[in-house]
């Protein structure tokens, strides 16, 4: 017995004395600023090495394991961002000069030990390597000063429809991976940043959602729930919560939200770029500029604008800075934003139409001195232009160093020939933000006049991620090659990736930042793209790898953000490496083909769940593009009038199972907030398109539900359309009072779900265009027409016309039930005019359906 109670003890004895001896201290020093830092440390080694324990102290821990994290301030960093990671047997010192220095220090050692860290999401390794602190031995930094996340506020499927979890995820991840500043962009109509000046405040448009504001093609949707795919959806509208308020606390929700952002970026040590709108006509609110004496202001085209030179001018442009960083302390740099300075007239905006003569004479003086000491410069758009904004820069500069001088400023605009432009204007300690499309590697001229630009000033080129004008979906852009070698020839102080969405764009932004720092310099494109594969396997696969080589070197990019139209029906699909959409399904079905040939087996957790994504991803493409190739060949034959053919085109389409594939797909992996939010632009501006070709042969009924709908006075290319989504799922168009100029009302119950739960009210003789989904006539021959009324007393005449020509008469609604008739058309303008026999008719809807 006592032989046995030894045996126990010394087993218990060893395995506490084992434990204790496999514990790791992680020692801060009592340093508040790398707590974060180790706590992310300890959290993670846990899960690469669950046996062990890991534990933060502030004090090494004797005959123990201790991981130090050392800020060395004075031992002679050049770079405030570089760390040192240095082994002994029983300790591991993480070094730097600064918090965030530590703090990369702790991912690079993770990476090191094979964490692959995206913007999206990360990847465990299945095979760490040891902690074996005696083979560690590492150093890197990073070779620019400034990396920046930008993402532009416009679209729903970008930051516009971010929660604060979105925010704080993108901040993390975007650190982890290298990355020190984060970017956004405030049109002049965004509700994050208002001001009162004069005791009037700036007019505020919205936070998009799928039920107010309509930025850049935004379209309403009763119930986002019932659209294709919808079931991933948790709530009848789609957007930030902070847009889901009513109207009077837009702002001031707005502002909350980013004020959050602001401070969690801050605690990470990133810096807050803030990008203001000033040339556009909504970033000059004239309720607020015309409160100003005239001699203030300067008139271009039609609008009051405020001179910065004048005192009353200056006091107008402090009231909107003291605001702002009354709100967002946090901001470490200021970036005025003009479009795209050009010599095309219609291409330029409010500030940029000035020409020499329109400036005020004090100033005109000044630019034709700034002429003559440039022979190269002509007097001719856009140089008056950046004249004038050079007067805004230079107020900002003097109102920053009034109330918080340590902020930067930079003047940010499209096009890299922007500072090349602007530069003879604009005060040096201004530095410039350009954004980029092309490659310039061989653009000697370019990249010299660049470089001499930024030997005088800070320069930050911004390079595209994706496009929203005509790639917001598919593959990212090729990154630049040779990329830390090109930011040296030009001169720049550091660089952006503007995006919108994350997955599956994930490894552009590690490729970019990988190009910037020591030991990844430069890193190729198909070096990532090969790590990235080898990231998500146990076991070797080569198939894996050439698959994504093959996909994030030429697979498709394509859709667009910007406009009523998620992809042109009538236009045939063309861009590099492709000629035609079944060329693209041709490729995505070899794609396909290479990643069926991967041994599932070989995958790691996170692998697999990729490929299955990838899976769906190419099957949704070759879904998309067949449909397109089908509707196009439909588009063109009803162009030539053969309608029959156009028939037999349109019954191959399948717009709504190529839209719940997307769905599925993006659903089983975890779906991204832009991942949703292009699941609803497909379904709000591609769907209909095919709901409306199918419409013009009679196909399908033409369904108007009649409710109120929402705009934006202040939108930018705003969004045009309104659905309604019955139980069956079916599509009607919204028309209200902007669309038909009649009042209409609802019964005050939302999310709509019948007919009759909205209308309009007819007082008058009111004319209701019958056109399909997207405004197209109707194909000619009898249809049944049907209209809804709500409530009793809707007694009117129903006068059919087709053009000037009244083809059909009959009185309806004096039952309060719905009416019924018949109607024989040509194929010409077709509309119903409706007159009532009483005081008001309550119309909830009407449906017209071809019966050939």
């Amino acid at each position: 017995m006592k032989l046995q109670l030894f045996i126990l003890f010394f087993v218990l004895f060893g395995f506490i004395a084992c434990s204790v001896q496999d514990k790791t201290y992680i020692v801060t020093g009592q340093k508040e600023s790398v707590a974060e830092a180790a706590d992310d440390l300890a959290r993670y080694l846990s899960a690469t090495y669950p046996r062990q324990k890991f534990e933060v102290v502030t004090q090494p821990i004797s005959d123990s394991k201790n991981i130090l994290l050392e800020i060395e301030e004075d031992a002679g960093w050049e770079n405030n961002e570089a760390f040192k990671i240095l082994g002994e047997e029983n300790r591991l010192i993480i070094k730097g000069k600064t918090p965030r220095a530590i703090a990369y220090g702790v991912f690079g050692l993770l990476k090191h030990l094979g964490w692959n860290f995206n913007l999206s999401f990360q990847i465990p390794p299945d095979n760490p390597k040891p902690l074996d602190f005696l083979s560690i031995n590492l150093e890197n930094e990073p070779l620019k000063e400034r990396r920046i996340l930008f993402n532009w506020h416009n679209f729903i499927s970008g930051c516009t429809g971010w929660n604060y979890e979105h925010w704080e995820q993108w901040i993390d991840n975007g650190f982890k991976i290298g990355f020190n500043t984060i970017m956004v962009h405030a049109y002049g109509n965004n509700p994050m940043h208002s001001f009162t000046f004069n005791g009037v405040e700036k007019e505020m448009g919205f936070l998009s959602t799928t039920q107010h504001g309509r930025d850049w093609g935004t379209q309403h949707v009763n119930d986002v729930r019932l659209l294709p795919g919808g079931e991933i959806f948790d709530h009848y509208v789609f957007g930030s919560r902070a847009a889901m308020v009513p109207d009077e606390k837009r702002s001031p929700a707005a502002t909350a939200l980013m004020q959050e952002v602001f401070k969690h970026a801050d605690a990470k040590g990133m810096g807050v770029c803030f990008s203001l709108d000033v040339d556009v006509w909504m970033a000059n609110p004239q309720n607020v500029i015309n409160t100003l004496p005239e001699e203030a202001l300067i008139e271009i085209d039609g609008y009051n604008t405020v001179n910065p030179d004048h005192p009353e001018g200056k006091n107008y442009y402090k009231a909107q800075l003291t605001q702002l960083f009354s709100d967002y302390p946090e901001i470490t740099m200021l970036t005025p934003w003009i479009r795209h300075p050009s010599k095309n007239p219609t291409q330029n905006t409010i500030w940029l139409l000035h020409e020499s003569g329109t400036l005020p004479l004090e100033w005109q003086k000044e630019y034709f001195e700034i002429l003559k000491n440039n022979p190269d410069l002509i007097d001719e758009r856009p140089y008056p232009g950046l004249f004038a904004v050079s007067k805004i820069v230079k107020v900002y500069r003097e109102i920053l160093d009034e109330i918080k001088p340590e902020v930067e400023l930079s003047l940010g605009s499209w096009d890299l020939d922007f500072p090349i432009y602007a530069d003879p204007f604009i005060q040096e300690d201004c530095g410039f933000i350009s954004l980029v499309e092309d490659n310039i590697s061989d653009n000697t001229g370019l990249i010299e006049g660049l470089a001499r630009v930024a030997e005088r000033r800070d320069f930050h080129m911004i390079v595209w991620a994706q496009h929203d004008s005509h790639r917001i979906m598919g593959r990212p852009y090729i990154p630049f090659p040779n990329f830390n070698n090109l930011l040296e020839k030009i001169n720049a102080k550091g660089y952006g990736i503007i995006h919108w969405t994350t997955h599956p764009l994930d490894l552009l932004f590690t490729n970019y930042e990988n190009q910037v720092w020591e030991n990844t310099a430069n890193e190729t494109w198909e070096k990532s793209s090969e790590n990235f594969a080898l990231s998500m396997l146990k076991n070797k696969n080569k198939k894996l790898v050439e698959y994504y080589k093959e996909w994030y070197f030429n697979a498709p990019m394509f859709g667009r953000e910007t406009e009523d139209y998620f992809f042109v029906p009538g236009v045939e699909y063309q861009m590099e490496g492709y000629t035609s959409s079944l060329e693209v399904v041709e490729k995505a079905k070899e794609r396909l083909k290479l990643l069926k040939e991967v041994k599932k087996s070989a995958l790691n957790r996170t692998g697999l769940k990729e490929y299955n994504y990838h899976l769906g991803l190419e099957k949704f493409i070759i879904s998309f593009f067949n449909n397109h190739h089908n509707m196009h060949q439909a588009f063109q034959f009803l162009k030539d009038e053969k309608t029959d053919e156009a028939i037999q085109y349109i019954k191959l389409t399948h717009p709504e199972e190529t839209i719940n594939l997307f769905s599925k797909t993006i659903s089983d992996f975890g779906a991204t907030r832009g991942e949703e939010g292009l699941l609803l632009s497909m379904n709000t501006r591609w769907l209909p398109d095919y709901i409306c070709i199918r419409q013009r042969v009679g196909m399908e009924p033409i369904r108007i539900n009649f409710q109120p709908t929402s705009h934006d006075p202040l939108a930018q290319k705003p969004g045009n359309f309104t659905y309604f989504i019955d139980s069956d799922k079916n599509f009607w168009l919204s028309l209200g009072e902007k669309e038909l100029n009649t009042k209409a009302a609802t019964n005050g119950q939302l999310p709509l779900k019948d007919i009759n739960d909205s209308w309009i009210e007819i007082a008058g003789e009111t004319i209701i265009p019958l056109k399909t989904m997207r405004n197209h006539k109707l194909r000619g021959g009898e249809y049944d027409l049907v209209l809804h009324f709500v409530g009793q007393n809707n007694a009117c005449k129903v006068i059919v016309m087709e053009g000037e020509k009244e083809i059909s008469y009959f009185t309806a609604g004096k039952s309060g039930t719905d009416a019924k008739a018949k109607l024989v058309t040509s194929g010409s303008e077709l509309s119903i005019k409706i007159i009532p026999e009483g005081e008001i008719v309550k119309v909830a809807g009407l449906m017209l359906a071809f019966k050939n």
